[in-house]
């Protein structure tokens, strides 16, 4: 399996990718990069050992496709509850030829913060829950709303006139949802929504 399978799912550094991606394929992942980790309740792709910033040897990402072959993919798989030997020895015993430094080495370079580590088998890692809502990518289009909502979730912000509204009439608890609505469906003439546009703009 090649090292690439790991780029949409993995916790990676893009400078430790290789080989070197062009602009627009740099571009994509720098923003599922973003996308994931503002919007995603639980980063799971940081329970994956290969490609992962955070799990280095010599200052580098790593990726062992005889390990990856044999199972071991999360951090639980390092068996990091048993001492190294005992580890190895489990795997060894499953017919992985693995050096002993090597798999100590890997096992070390998990920091503490990982190491507690429960996943669900049934859990996809390019799917992810936002507000506890589950947001499919497979399905996912751009033009869905629902996507774009995550987006403008971190970049939108209320108008500053907005305190002035609220400083006059008692809305503050509904502003968020006065804004989004269309004036044709608020009220029937149409100066009435010319003066709402005014007021929202």
């Amino acid at each position: 399996m090649e090292q690439s399978f790991y780029c949409s799912k993995c916790n990676y550094e893009l400078k430790d990718l290789t080989p070197s991606l062009s602009g627009f394929y740099s571009d994509l992942l720098l923003w599922w990069e973003e996308f994931r980790n503002t919007f995603s309740d639980i980063n799971y792709a940081q329970r994956i050992i290969w490609n992962n910033k955070d799990i280095r040897i010599d200052n580098r990402s790593v990726f062992y496709e005889l390990y990856n072959e044999n199972g071991i993919v999360y951090v639980c798989d390092l068996l990091l509850e048993f001492d190294n030997k005992q580890s190895h020895d489990f795997y060894k015993q499953k017919g992985l030829k693995a050096d002993f430094l090597t798999w100590t080495a890997l096992r070390l370079s998990v920091p503490k913060e990982l190491r507690p580590c429960e996943l669900s088998p049934e859990v996809d890692l390019l799917d992810f829950k936002h507000n506890n809502i589950q947001f499919d990518v497979y399905k996912a289009k751009c033009k869905h709303f629902y996507m774009y909502k995550l987006l403008i979730t971190a970049k939108a912000k209320l108008p500053n006139m907005s305190k002035k509204l609220i400083s006059h009439f008692d809305i503050s608890n509904f502003l968020e949802e006065i804004y989004p609505l269309p004036p044709q469906t608020v009220a029937s003439k149409t100066y009435i929504w010319s003066f709402q546009y005014r007021v929202l703009n």
